[in-house]
């Protein structure tokens, strides 16, 4: 996985001043960094600490038997894709909400940021928890995360310019699907003078390809490697109003 500045771009920073108690007799003075995701006014390291909390935390309360669960429902969820060797993990959107509210309603707003999020935490707790010491240096796996249970079921007729670019459900029929098309999830660039490889995300539909090569220090000196990409399948669907909607 890349590093946190390669998933995201930065329009800035602001600088929040706090004081820390050490003892009774002195006070330590710290510069709290809020870092905000390009175009959105989403503080990336609130963000990830309630994405991380959402993953670690989150129990369903279906018995009064504290035994029951010991370990959180989608931390129990890692642990079947470990066992299942299937590496994706499904998120209900109802136990976001659940959780918390306003980070369902970033998901809701925010898809692209807030999935790639949820992508990079879910991996990075997958190989801290479930990836032994002697493997992770050549754990090459991905797991993807896919939302489901949105509170909003909308209509087809309801989808206006108000949902460009928002995480919306759909109710209809479906009445055309197309072949499955790979795309790509996760470029990978090898530095053409030392080898070094480096995987990126997709921001927006753009790849973001390393100015810099961090073993050698050579500029603009990547190559896409198709190979050892990360691609998932891509089908469109044409869906038609269900008649109990049509007016």
């Amino acid at each position: 996985m890349g590093s946190q500045s390669n998933i995201f771009n930065y329009i800035g920073t602001s600088h929040i001043q706090g004081n820390l108690s050490q003892n009774n007799n002195s006070m330590i003075s710290e510069d709290a960094v809020a870092v905000f995701i390009q175009g959105t006014s989403l503080d990336l390291n609130d963000l990830r600490v309630k994405v991380k909390e959402f993953l670690t935390g989150f129990k369903l309360n279906r018995t009064l038997d504290e035994d029951w669960e010991a370990m959180s429902y989608y931390m129990s969820g890692l642990q079947q894709v470990k066992d299942t060797d299937t590496y994706s993990l499904i998120v209900s959107a109802e136990h976001v909400y659940q959780f918390d509210p306003d980070l369902y309603y970033k998901l809701v707003w925010y898809p692209p940021e807030v999935i790639s999020l949820f992508d990079k935490i879910v991996n990075e707790t997958f190989r801290d928890n479930f990836v032994s010491d002697h493997l992770k240096p050549g754990f090459d796996k991905v797991i993807l995360t896919t939302f489901v249970n949105l509170k909003k079921v909308s209509s087809i007729r309801e989808i206006d310019y108000r949902e460009i670019n928002h995480l919306i459900c759909l109710r209809g029929l479906v009445i055309r699907v197309s072949d499955i098309y790979p795309e790509m999830k996760m470029p990978c660039f090898r530095c053409t003078a030392c080898g070094n490889k480096v995987s990126e995300t997709i921001e927006r539909g753009r790849i973001r390809e390393p100015a810099q090569c961090g073993k050698c220090s050579n500029r603009h000196a990547f190559e896409l490697v198709h190979n050892l990409c990360l691609f998932t399948d891509k089908q469109f669907i044409k869906l038609q109003e269900i008649q109990d909607r049509v007016p």
